[in-house]
C-alpha cells in the first residue's frame, strides 16, 4: 500500500489476510476433501462389497458379481499355458499338450483335468531323440508313457514313467510363465 497525502493507493496484486485463506481453502482446499472422500468410500464399498458385506450402494451389486464370477474358473483352466523347468517344457493346451526335454519329446493327446487335490495322471507318449538329423524313414523310437503330477499355484511337479516296465524316466520341477533351460542333442 502507498501512501500519497491523505490518500491511500492500494498497489498490492494479492489478496487481505482474510481474504486469501478463503480464497485458498475454496479453490484448493475443499476440492481436495472432495476427492479424497468419494476415494474413501468408493474403496470402502468395493471392499465391503467383497467380503460378503451388505453395503446399500448402487456399486455393491457389480462389485459381488465381479468377485463371484472370478472364484468360478476351473483349476484345470488355469493351468492352460507354458510351463518349464531344468531340461523340460510344457506347452498345455485345452486339448492336450506337448513336452520337450533335452534329448526327446511327448505329447498328452487329451484335456489334463485336475481332482480336488490338483493332480492329475494322464497316458501320452514319449520318444527319445538323438543328435544329428533324421534321416529319411527314420522311425521314432517312441512308448507309452503316464505323465502324473499336482500343481501347486504356479509350480508343477511332473512323473514320467513307462506304461510298459513302470520305470520311472524322471521328476521334473515346472513352474508356470518361466522359460525353459533346455540343452538340445547335437
Amino acid at each position: 500500500m502507498l501512501k500519497y497525502g491523505a490518500a491511500s493507493i492500494r498497489c498490492s496484486p494479492f489478496f487481505s489476510k482474510r481474504e486469501f485463506n478463503m480464497a485458498f481453502i475454496y479453490k484448493y482446499i475443499m476440492p481436495s476433501i472432495v476427492f479424497c472422500a468419494a476415494i474413501l468410500f468408493s474403496v470402502s464399498v468395493y471392499a465391503g462389497a467383497n467380503a460378503g458385506l451388505k453395503v446399500n450402494s448402487p456399486f455393491q451389486t457389480k462389485c459381488a458379481v465381479k468377485a463371484k464370477s472370478k472364484s468360478r474358473i476351473k483349476m484345470s483352466d488355469s493351468i492352460i499355458g507354458a510351463w518349464s523347468g531344468n531340461h523340460v517344457s510344457l506347452e498345455i493346451t485345452k486339448n492336450g499338450a506337448e513336452i520337450e526335454y533335452d534329448c526327446a519329446t511327448g505329447g498328452i493327446g487329451k484335456k489334463i483335468i485336475l481332482d480336488k487335490a490338483n493332480r492329475f495322471d494322464v497316458s501320452g507318449t514319449y520318444a527319445e531323440e538323438h543328435g544329428g538329423p533324421v534321416r529319411f524313414g527314420e522311425q521314432s523310437n517312441g512308448y507309452p508313457v503316464r505323465y502324473s503330477g499336482q500343481v501347486k499355484g504356479k509350480k508343477m511337479i511332473l512323473t514320467v514313467k513307462r506304461k510298459d516296465n513302470n520305470k520311472t524316466i524322471g521328476t521334473f520341477t515346472l513352474f508356470y510363465g518361466r522359460e525353459s533351460t533346455l540343452v538340445k542333442c547335437r
